[in-house]
């Protein structure tokens, strides 16, 4: 077993940090514009219908689910650094393939959307878990949003670069792009990641009892039958959006880019400040942060002039910097340090799980020609989930 890096950076943040968060951010570069304009693709480009696409892109989200699960358990065991650092580099090839090969078809495309969603997702356990290991409790909170602002740097450049490219050189040019900038933050992490925790001593469970062990833990699953539903609304930010904002609403390429690059902005200056103000009642401030996402949506239902749809998304933004490093910061205070890797692994499958389903929910809706059942419904689930953390609260007084 290691020890993590000593503290002693920037504003007294772990060296550790700032290296994981620099690679996001240029890793985020890349990968955040493929994320966008997939679905794009299969619509302009492969003539599918709202439907067909959202069953595509929720039918290779499994893999995410076992990603999460192996790689969060299995970082408890064999250590974070080899889940962090080496994904990345083959994370760069499918890319790249991706790039060279759209044309020849669904199966392929797919496939290999299905690799990068495995790829992507094997190292979400394994870095949450190695934030908590270099970070004090009491600075948590900050370390996560301080990890969500590096992302989220190169999140607000992805989609408007990705949108300018997409409109000069087609769609496709957006995977050479994430292949580029992937493969340069995994080399980052090869380079001068260290490793801060690993177990394989004789007394370590196996890998199938490490990597069940949360789903044990009844306060644990309360929090993630939330987390579905938090899930199932959030996830309509993707798929539904994008398609909603070009098929629906006829906004061109440039405007969704700029549209969800705004998000990024708003995340890179004011998480930090909506972190400084979340250090208690943190389930009280997750049903807000919920809501926020209703009324962003119902926004996004009434409005038809790209002006509104950019103050829904600021709304929406807001809620997501409260949710974001909240989810992460409670689930890091039920876990030892023994089992961090397994909790947030878990926690990673289960709102995965629910992802197999945001998006052809959301393009189900969508396809039945009206805004308000697509909108309206998932603002009437932000409701039920919010009030579900109100009463988790009272039920399970314990939580931070």
């Amino acid at each position: 077993m290691t020890s993590p890096p000593k503290e002693g950076g920037f504003l007294g943040f772990s060296r550790t940090i700032y290296l994981l968060g620099a690679s996001n951010l240029v890793m985020s570069a890349g990968r955040s514009a493929a994320w966008l304009f997939l679905p794009i693709l299969l619509y302009t480009s492969y003539h599918l219908s709202f439907l067909y696409v959202g069953a595509l892109v929720s039918l290779v989200i499994p893999v995410s689910l076992i990603a999460a699960i192996v790689g969060g358990a299995a970082s408890d065991r064999y250590g974070r650094r080899a889940f962090l650092a080496y994904p990345p580099l083959a994370y760069a090839l499918v890319s790249f393939l991706l790039y060279e090969y759209w044309a020849q078809g669904l199966v392929v495309v797919m496939g290999l959307w299905a690799a990068n969603m495995f790829l992507g997702n094997v190292s979400s356990g394994a870095q949450n878990a190695l934030m908590t290991d270099v970070s004090e409790e009491s600075r948590r909170m900050s370390v996560f949003s301080l990890l969500r602002i590096f992302g989220n740097a190169g999140f607000a450049v992805a989609p408007a670069l990705g949108g300018l490219l997409a409109s000069q050189f087609g769609i496709p040019v957006v995977f050479l792009v994430a292949a580029v900038a992937t493969l340069a933050g995994g080399l980052l992490l090869t380079l001068f990641l260290e490793e801060t925790h690993y177990d394989r001593s004789p007394a370590a469970r196996p890998l199938r009892e490490t990597a069940s062990f949360p789903f044990h833990d009844s306060m644990f699953l309360a929090l993630g039958v939330l987390g579905i539903g938090l899930t199932l609304a959030a996830g309509q930010f993707g798929t539904a959006l994008s398609l909603f904002s070009v098929g629906v609403r006829h906004f061109s390429y440039e405007e969704v880019g700029w549209l969800y690059s705004l998000n990024g902005v708003i995340v890179v200056t004011l998480q930090m400040p909506v972190a400084w103000g979340l250090r208690r009642q943190h389930l009280l401030w997750m049903a807000f942060g919920t809501l926020c996402y209703g009324a962003a949506y119902m926004l996004f239902y009434v409005g038809t002039a790209y002006a509104v749809f950019l103050v829904a998304m600021g709304i929406l933004t807001m809620g997501e910097n409260v949710v974001s490093p909240l989810q992460n910061t409670i689930i890091a205070s039920m876990a030892t340090k023994d089992t961090r890797g397994s909790y947030f692994g878990a926690y990673a499958a289960i709102t995965n799980g629910a992802n197999i389903f945001a998006p052809s929910l959301g393009t189900l809706l969508l396809g039945t020609g009206s805004p308000l059942a697509l909108w309206g419904s998932f603002a009437v689930l932000t409701v039920i989930v919010a009030a579900g953390y109100v009463a988790l609260r009272k039920w399970m007084p314990r939580l931070p």
